[in-house]
């Protein structure tokens, strides 16, 4: 008995549609713009983030629990820098290591950074999440898109004329007249068979 070989998907990676770099991703979300089109104004407040890019329609927090992510990041960053300082004034000192001045100097790094790197963190983890989960069909607007993950590449000025507001309606337009037609002709050809007859 022959097994049957199971072909495996190529499944079409957020950076092969958008037509960028993973690391361009990464650095927008860095720089608190939007991962996928590079859009500002990602924010409502200093802690509060819009539902969706304004430009192309990205939804921030793609899945629940999206804030786990970010958390995360703000975390590690702060636990880490804190560290950092802590050990570079350790060694720094060493011998004599003043111990109240530098757990005051920790304390900058540990309370400030988590509050001036919350938007940063936000739109980061965007980023990486649109790296480890690549966007769906219909989940940002199709004119950012280079490379359909159904279809394949495809023309963006095809897209920017279907995108269009009459594009619909004469595509709809089109098809009803064809249908009319084929109608006519039907309708004249029993004609004809008729008279025949």
């Amino acid at each position: 008995m022959h097994s049957v070989p199971r072909t495996i998907q190529h499944q079409t990676q957020t950076y092969e549609q958008l037509g960028i770099s993973n690391s361009r991703l990464l650095i927008r979300g860095l720089f608190v713009r939007c991962p996928a089109c590079g859009a500002g104004r990602t924010h409502k407040s200093w802690t509060k983030m819009n539902q969706r890019c304004h430009r192309c329609s990205l939804r921030f927090e793609r899945i629940i629990g999206h804030a786990l992510g970010y958390i995360g990041i703000n975390t590690i960053v702060a636990f880490t820098t804190t560290f950092a300082v802590l050990i570079a004034g350790a060694v720094i000192t060493s011998p004599d290591i003043p111990f109240v001045p530098l757990l005051a100097a920790t304390a900058v790094p540990g309370v400030l950074l988590p509050i001036l790197f919350l938007p940063s963190s936000h739109t980061l983890w965007t980023a990486i999440d649109l790296i480890m989960r690549p966007l769906l069909p219909g989940e940002i607007d199709p004119r950012f898109i280079k490379v359909d993950p159904v279809a394949g590449p495809w023309d963006a000025s095809a897209v920017v004329a279907s995108a269009s507001p009459g594009g619909t309606e004469s595509a709809a337009e089109g098809a009803a007249e064809s249908d009319d037609d084929r109608a006519t002709g039907e309708s004249q050809g029993d004609a004809a068979g008729g008279s025949a007859q």
